[in-house]
């Protein structure tokens, strides 16, 4: 089953120990099948950036077992050739300055 996915129609910043960031996921169902509650929705963030609780637009389910990697699936059918936008906020920990600083120091980059 083939689904496109437009994660970013444009650049999201997100600052470490900041605000939360709302994610818009664009799915245009082009698998010739119906998309339903079984068609799941991996979401791997960068480490130190995690799902935020209860900011799921309607519509959608999500498994929290591991924040960084949440599973997300449509509620309802989505029909070939349709599309269905799916909002989520994200949140950059603290503890993601640390990763930063490693990745920095083992390329020899100046931070």
């Amino acid at each position: 089953m083939q689904m496109r996915l437009n994660t970013l129609k444009k650049k999201v910043f997100i600052e470490i120990c900041g605000d939360e960031v709302t994610y818009e996921v664009t799915i245009t169902n082009n698998s010739g099948s119906i998309l339903d509650s079984n068609s799941l929705i991996e979401v791997k963030f960068p480490e130190g950036i995690v799902y935020v609780d209860n900011t799921l637009s309607a519509g959608f389910s999500v498994d929290t077992s591991n924040y960084n990697n949440p599973i997300f699936s449509v509620n309802s059918m989505v029909n070939p050739n349709e599309e269905v936008v799916m909002q989520f906020n994200g949140l950059a920990q603290c503890s993601s300055y640390n990763l930063i600083v490693q990745i920095c120091k083992s390329k020899m980059i100046k931070y």
